[in-house]
C-alpha cells in the first residue's frame, strides 16, 4: 500500500456513517434536471459544516454564499435547500470522504496529496456525472481545477470554469458570489 492509499484509508476510517449520511442528503436534494453544478474538493471534516446538512450551525459560508448568489430569501434552511433544488442547482464533491483533515493539513505538500487523491477518486465522480447534459459547471478550488478540469471538460456535458472558494475571507465571498452570478447567468432575479 502506497502513501496516498494509506492517507485515503485514514480519511475514510471510522467515518462511514457520516459519509453515507452525506450521500443520502446529497441525493435528496439532487434536482431532476441539473442546470448549475458546483464541484467541491470533498465533504468537510466537520459534519456540522456539510452543505446539505438540514440543521443550521457550523461554518456555513459556502451555503450562505450560494444562497446569496441565487437570491433566495427563505429563512428556513430546508426551504432554502428545496429552492436550490427547484432551480436546478447541485453541489457534489470530487471525493466522497473528507480530505481536509488535520493530518493532511499538517503535510508540507498537502495540496499535492489532495490533488493525487482527487485524481485517484475521479472514476467515482465520473459515474455521478453520467447523464448530465447542458450543465454549467464550476470547479470550486485550485486543487479540483488542476486535478480534473480537463477530464470533466472531455465529458462534454457542459461549460466548465473555475472559481475561488469563499471560505477564508469576506472579499473572497463577494468575489465568489459575483462569479457565480455571472457564470450561471443569475444577473436577474429568478422566478
Amino acid at each position: 500500500m502506497g502513501e496516498i492509499d494509506t492517507i485515503t484509508e485514514d480519511c475514510r476510517s471510522g467515518r462511514e456513517n457520516y459519509i453515507n449520511g452525506c450521500k443520502r442528503l446529497s441525493a435528496k436534494y439532487k434536482p431532476a434536471k441539473v442546470k448549475y453544478l458546483l464541484i467541491g474538493e470533498s465533504i468537510p471534516d466537520q459534519e456540522e459544516n456539510y452543505f446539505y446538512r438540514e440543521e443550521t450551525g457550523g461554518n456555513q459560508t459556502l451555503f450562505d454564499s450560494v444562497i446569496e448568489a441565487f437570491r433566495i430569501t427563505e429563512t428556513d434552511k430546508m426551504k432554502k435547500l428545496e429552492k436550490l433544488k427547484s432551480r436546478g442547482f447541485y453541489l457534489i464533491d470530487a471525493v466522497e470522504f473528507p480530505i481536509n483533515t488535520d493530518k493532511i493539513k499538517a503535510l508540507k505538500k498537502k495540496n499535492d496529496v489532495k490533488m493525487e487523491i482527487i485524481k485517484k477518486e475521479y472514476g467515482i465522480l465520473k459515474e455521478k456525472l453520467e447523464g448530465f447534459k447542458d450543465v454549467k459547471i464550476l470547479l470550486m478550488s485550485k486543487n479540483v481545477q488542476e486535478s480534473i478540469r480537463t477530464d470533466v471538460e472531455s465529458l462534454g456535458i457542459g461549460k466548465v470554469d473555475g472559481i475561488i472558494s469563499p471560505f477564508h475571507r469576506e472579499e473572497r465571498k463577494d468575489e465568489f458570489i459575483k462569479k457565480m452570478r455571472k457564470f450561471y447567468e443569475l444577473d436577474k432575479p429568478l422566478q
